[in-house]
């Protein structure tokens, strides 16, 4: 399963929602499989977004881990990719430079630099 960074918004945008700040239940995205949400939540895990209880059997086609809270990386991510015409924005520009795919450490900065570019901020050395 290839690592969709748009699930991996959805996600967390899903997550924050809820008012107490721990989810209980099922996680549902739409337009996405309970694979492929589940697998997302174990990757969100791996990469110190989320808590999670990772739930992945023997039988397990796919890792699945069930979402319990937002990280502070997770939040500080979020922040950074809330704004539809920022992430929007930040999946053309890597679209028209022929990235394929660009991870995470490569789109945090990307749309930190958007959101300060649309607040009139300078970004760079020497600024």
């Amino acid at each position: 399963m290839t690592r969709d960074m748009d699930l991996v918004r959805a996600i967390l945008l899903e997550l924050e929602k809820h008012e107490h700040g721990r989810f209980q239940g099922k996680l549902e995205v739409l337009g996405y499989s309970d694979e492929q949400v589940g697998c997302h939540v174990c990757l969100l895990g791996y990469g110190g977004l989320l808590k999670v209880i990772d739930v992945t059997s023997n039988g397990s086609a796919s890792p699945y881990a069930l979402p319990l809270s937002i990280t502070w990386k997770g939040y500080e991510f979020l922040d950074a990719a809330r704004s539809d015409t920022v992430w929007k924005k930040a999946a053309a520009l890597i679209t028209k430079s022929g990235v394929v795919s660009a991870g995470f450490e490569v789109l945090k900065p990307l749309l930190i630099k958007l959101a300060m570019d649309q607040l009139g901020l300078a970004t760079g050395a020497g600024q």
